[in-house]
């Protein structure tokens, strides 16, 4: 028999806290490159590629996020503000801060 509660939750749980430093992208082109999500970061200070890349079931087609991690929540914030309703490559992306 083991007892949960002595035992820490970093030790056996495995999800990953962000902590508000992370910015999901909702609605990214399909077609968009790191170059062009880089330039629809421009005058942030996000962290350099690699970035993650989701997928979403949508209708009437799936949706593409891609997350954004950020050295500060400072940092995180500042960009869901400036970028928030932003277009790339003509498409509406919005942006949201995980927590």
């Amino acid at each position: 028999m083991y007892r949960l509660e002595r035992v820490s939750p970093d030790e056996w749980e495995h999800k990953i806290s962000l902590n508000g430093k992370a910015v999901l992208l909702q609605g990214v082109p399909r077609n968009a490159q790191v170059d062009d999500i880089e330039r629809f970061l421009c005058g942030t200070n996000y962290e350099p590629p690699p970035f993650e890349n989701f997928i979403r079931a949508g209708v009437p087609e799936p949706v593409r996020m891609v997350l954004v991690k950020f050295g500060s929540r400072t940092d995180a914030t500042n960009a869901f503000i400036a970028k928030n309703k932003g277009f790339c490559l003509n498409n509406p992306v919005t942006v949201r801060v995980i927590q």
